[in-house]
């Protein structure tokens, strides 16, 4: 693991950017940009916001941006993993042993004979509710003289008029926000030799961002959010790539200025 907030803030140190001048070639505001150097990532906007954020603002810096992602994802899962998850087990009711049962049933046994009715009074009760049912159906009027007027009412449910539910009215889509494209990095490598490396921002009178040798094997990047003066003390020693791709310098010997954008590499004037 390494700290997400500190090598974004001394990167930008070390190339002389101040924040504004980091606002305005992300088009990230200031505040996010600061929560990202402070490891405030509570302060960002929810989603994918905060690693787009992250990827951009390091890979202008000429960090690394997926490597700065993958440890916030990976800081993320353990905070998810640290919480309690476990369910709460209820106890389970407790069992009765035998004794206890035949206990219970004949104690349940004398209760029920103390309640028991004498068998008169059950018949007494069955007898009136016979004379009561028989009332009522002689009291109720037969079939026939049902009024034809509310069999008339019964409509065949074929003839019936559909009842059509109203119209919901429902809402498009909302489009979702496109990812901010990520910004283009030049990266400068020492493949086959030595090889004294200036790097300026936008002319040779601009804000130097790199003034040093690079030993074999040792390689620099710049975010091409802005053109980039260079010149080169040995270029066939160097590697270039722009965006991921390899590109040539136009001279392969001796020293020699160019001009990088997202385009490419051309001569500088």
């Amino acid at each position: 693991m390494f700290e997400i907030g500190t090598n974004l803030r001394e990167a930008r140190r070390r190339q002389g950017l101040e924040l504004d001048e980091a606002v305005r070639a992300t088009l990230i505001r200031a505040r996010y940009l600061e929560a990202l150097e402070q490891e405030r990532f509570d302060l960002l906007p929810d989603g994918f916001y905060r690693r787009s954020f992250l990827r951009r603002y390091a890979d202008f810096l000429g960090l690394d941006g997926d490597a700065f992602v993958d440890e916030y994802e990976l800081r993320l899962a353990s905070e998810q993993l640290s919480g309690d998850g476990e369910p709460r087990r209820h106890p389970a009711p407790p069992r009765l042993s035998s004794g206890a049962l035949a206990t219970g049933s004949v104690k349940n046994e004398a209760r029920r004979g103390e309640r028991r009715a004498p068998l008169w009074l059950f018949a007494a009760l069955l007898a009136a509710a016979g004379l009561i049912a028989l009332g009522v159906w002689q009291l109720a009027p037969s079939p026939a003289h049902k009024p034809r007027a509310a069999a008339a009412r019964k409509t065949p449910a074929h003839r019936r008029p559909a009842r059509h539910a109203p119209a919901r009215h429902v809402a498009p889509p909302k489009p979702r926000p496109s990812a901010p494209p990520r910004a283009t990095t030049i990266e400068l490598r020492a493949s086959r030799g030595e090889c004294w490396v200036d790097v300026h921002l936008g002319t040779s009178s601009g804000k130097a961002l790199f003034i040093g040798t690079l030993k074999l094997g040792q390689h620099v990047s710049f975010g091409l959010s802005k053109p980039l003066w260079i010149r080169l003390g040995a270029p066939g020693n160097l590697s270039v790539t722009i965006g991921g791709r390899a590109v040539k310098t136009p001279i392969a010997g001796a020293p020699t200025d160019l001009r990088a954008t997202r385009t490419g590499l051309a001569a500088a004037p």
